[in-house]
């Protein structure tokens, strides 16, 4: 993904609120077959130790034909990509007012690309870990949580058999949140107050982070 400084995402806290709340991800692989992708949750997990940018962990069906290259790529090394899609929107050259240098129609967004070696987790209890924190990350809001431990063993074996779950280590991460900082402070003033007007949820939701993520000196 390209990145100019402007636009560098380097927020551990912002980054990470992305991965939980944007967590229905996109999964890329290249190789023999070409390009495949998989639309998937995948559940972040910081690194303990805070040094690193932690894993992701998912899962596929096992007719899915991108186990193969998960497969291929734990065996074999390479990188697989997540892309998590953050809020975006339109932006109008008229919202950010009359002052300040001249505007063009753009679009504002919040990006997340990262890249690992995948590690595969194949045992009944390694495949069962893995979906049992999926399934209490998505449960964990409601008010009568559902758990695994509601299947009988049958059915979960079952289950089990049916998917691939694996993790993605993230050796490099892409952060990316294109909200206009490269106009004046007027001028993202404007656009800010504008964007919270939205009828459209995207738009007033980066008007927020245009404030958790406003230059100091604005």
């Amino acid at each position: 993904m390209f990145v100019t400084p402007h636009f560098r995402l380097e927020d551990r806290e912002a980054i990470a609120e992305i991965f939980r709340s944007h967590d229905f991800a996109i999964l890329v692989t290249a190789g023999p077959e070409g390009l495949e992708a998989t639309h998937l949750p995948l559940l972040h997990e910081p690194d303990p130790a805070g040094a690193g940018h932690g894993r992701l962990l998912g899962h596929l069906a096992r007719g899915n034909g991108q186990c193969r290259a998960l497969e291929r790529l734990a065996e074999e090394g390479g990188e697989a990509l997540a892309i998590f899609q953050g809020p975006h929107a339109y932006v109008s050259p008229t919202w950010y007012g009359e002052s300040g240098p001249v505007t063009v129609p753009t679009w504002n967004y919040i990006a997340l690309h990262a890249y690992g070696r995948p590690r595969l987790h194949v045992t009944p209890e390694q495949t069962h870990a893995v979906l049992e924190r999926l399934v209490t990350r998505q449960e964990a809001a409601l008010p009568e949580p559902w758990t695994m431990a509601r299947m009988d063993e049958a059915q979960t074996l079952r289950m089990q058999r049916g998917v691939l779950a694996f993790e993605l280590p993230i050796a490099r991460l892409d952060a990316k949140a294109k909200l206009s900082q490269n106009r004046t402070p007027d001028q993202r003033s404007s656009l800010e107050a504008v964007s919270r007007t939205s009828p459209h949820g995207d738009t007033r939701a980066l008007a927020e982070w245009m404030k958790r993520l406003r230059p100091a000196a604005s």
